[in-house]
């Protein structure tokens, strides 16, 4: 059991501390209540405990990338701070025994992450006692300590009454002591996450600027968010979503669209008067109930379909065959904590191959074999090795497909790397299929060469698109077993590194990632946008990994 402290920060501001108090007070609430806080969050700053030391992290919540190790002792105080800076929307955490040994990570997160509005603390321990006492919101006292042994392992208090409109910091004492042998790998861990109300678009505008250590990197967002874009935004798969979540249109949430909801659609027709409860119907967003929202309670009519996205470890593949079936190499394949398939990532399968040969087509290039992709993989070094045995040919050759048909769509105006996190981002967890599929495609609209998209959906095959879209690079370790490549992209890097632009964060919000350790893919970021589009394009044509290709 993995012991953690929560601060969650919930968005839209609320009033300041009560006047006549003399303490903030610590509301205890159910686990299943701060779980559903907690698939909102927005942030995470934790404070690992284990018998050899400690970790603190900050980054987004679930995966905080920023990381520091530090020398922590059991049975000693240290004084624990945590600041906020509204205008330049910074995080600063400071631990120590005193002013002059101090561990400090800091986080500035994104525009679009919205304001605070509460706090949720979170204790859970194993094989120790933690105490985080002394709390203190701007010098106000908290009504109670925190405190979690064997006896109460896990602990949910909400702090709601608080000015967070404006720069807050949260101070305390921690100490922690081993209560058995000390056997356990993690013994305690003190975090603080931070969450946002949902808005129509969360899913989409997590674009401004990533901050890591003391290497910056501005990851620029395209500004175009359709209204297919919106409706989908609170659609994210997360383990609590329930068929109206994942079905819209089905407004009672049993499964179904039917008369109930032409029912409430004539009950609710015309203008929604600024309420928001009262336009649960208005589905397209433009602020009343019509005609447009009738035709798609219409077109939904009937049992709703089965939700996209969620863990795909035993996902039944068809008549395509995994790359695994060809070798499965370990090392760094490990995405999101410890599991390759989860929030939506599918497994690498031939389906990759139908949908480079259709990209293929329509830009008028003959089908190719996977042997085909993997000779020239091979003789441009994009492989560990120069020579191939086993299976590498149709592994090798799958593998570089699949990431043509991720990336080469896209026209060299329109490039942005962000474009690609995105992309798979929506396909892999926005939960009502039919609402993916037109975020997906009005992407592919917006960025990729024209006529793709009409392309793909007149022929019937935008699925196998989408499908290799969802697909994890690092599927069976062949990105690092055996398509390892070494050639050298602008003296600034090398193919393996930029082949990481499919790679994403645990959160699937940027692109470039290590996904391992959840931090950027360093050496990528150093090349141009030109270089990386024209890189993914020689896939397609089988050209020049570092020339002009389409």
């Amino acid at each position: 059991m993995v012991a953690t402290i929560m601060s969650m920060a919930l968005a839209s501001s609320v009033g300041g501390f009560p006047g006549g108090a003399d303490s903030l007070v610590l509301e205890s609430i159910a686990t299943t209540q701060a779980g559903s806080l907690i698939d909102q969050s927005l942030f995470e700053v934790s404070t690992t405990f284990t018998p050899g030391g400690s970790t603190m992290s900050m980054g987004p919540a679930g995966d905080p990338f920023n990381r520091l190790s530090t020398d922590w002792s059991s049975s000693l105080t240290y004084d624990w701070s945590l600041t906020w800076n509204v205008e330049t929307r910074q995080l600063l955490l400071e631990v120590g025994e005193n002013c002059f040994d101090r561990d400090i990570v800091e986080w500035v997160i994104p525009e679009a992450a919205g304001p605070v509005e509460g706090l949720l603390f979170r204790a859970e321990v194993d094989d120790a006692a933690l105490l985080v006492d002394d709390w203190r919101g701007d010098g106000v006292p908290f009504s109670q300590d925190l405190f979690a042994d064997s006896a109460s392992s896990r602990i949910d208090l909400l702090l709601r009454e608080f000015s967070f409109g404006s720069d807050w910091e949260l101070t305390g004492d921690i100490n922690f002591e081993i209560q058995s042998d000390g056997e356990a790998e993690v013994l305690a861990d003190f975090s603080i996450y931070g969450i946002g109300v949902p808005t129509p678009s969360a899913g989409l505008l997590l674009m401004g600027p990533l901050v890591t250590g003391t290497r910056r990197r501005r990851l620029r967002g395209s500004g175009r968010v359709t209204a297919a874009a919106v409706l989908a935004g609170g659609l994210a798969m997360t383990s609590s979503a329930g068929a109206g979540e994942c079905c819209v249109a089905d407004f009672s949430g049993d499964g179904q669209v039917g008369a109930d909801e032409i029912l409430r659609v004539l009950a609710e027709w015309g203008p929604c008067g600024g309420s928001p409860e009262g336009c649960e119907s208005d589905l397209n967003g433009n602020g009343q109930v019509d005609s447009d929202d009738l035709l798609t309670v219409l077109a939904r009519w009937g049992a709703c379909p089965m939700p996209n996205g969620g863990d795909h470890g035993h996902h039944d593949h068809g008549d395509y065959t995994l790359i695994t079936d060809w070798g499965n190499f370990h090392g760094s394949n490990n995405n999101s904590h410890h599991d390759e398939m989860v929030g939506g990532r599918t497994p690498i399968t031939t389906e990759a191959m139908v949908s480079y040969n259709n990209l293929r087509a329509f830009l008028g290039y003959p089908a190719l074999e996977f042997e085909d992709v993997a000779y020239w993989a091979f003789s441009n070094t994009m492989t560990n090795n120069t020579q191939w045995w086993g299976n590498d040919l149709q592994g090798v050759g799958l593998w570089y497909a699949m990431q043509g048909a991720k990336v080469g769509w896209i026209t060299d105006e329109a490039y942005d790397p962000q474009i690609i996190a995105d992309i798979q981002r929506n396909a892999r967890t926005i939960c009502d299929p039919y609402v993916m599929k037109d975020v997906v495609m009005d992407m592919v609209r917006a960025y990729g060469h024209e006529g793709y998209a009409d392309y793909l959906l007149e022929n019937g095959i935008e699925d196998h698109f989408i499908n290799t879209i969802k697909m994890e690079p690092h599927y069976g370790g062949w990105m690092h077993g055996r398509c390892h490549g070494w050639r050298s992209i602008e003296g600034v890097a090398i193919a393996h590194d930029v082949n990481h632009l499919t790679v994403l964060n645990w959160a699937q919000t940027l692109p470039f990632y290590n996904d391992t350790f959840d931090w950027p893919q360093w050496d990528a970021l150093d090349v141009s946008d030109s270089g990386v589009i024209e890189y993914f394009q020689s896939m397609v044509i089988l050209g020049d990994p570092v020339g002009n290709n389409m």
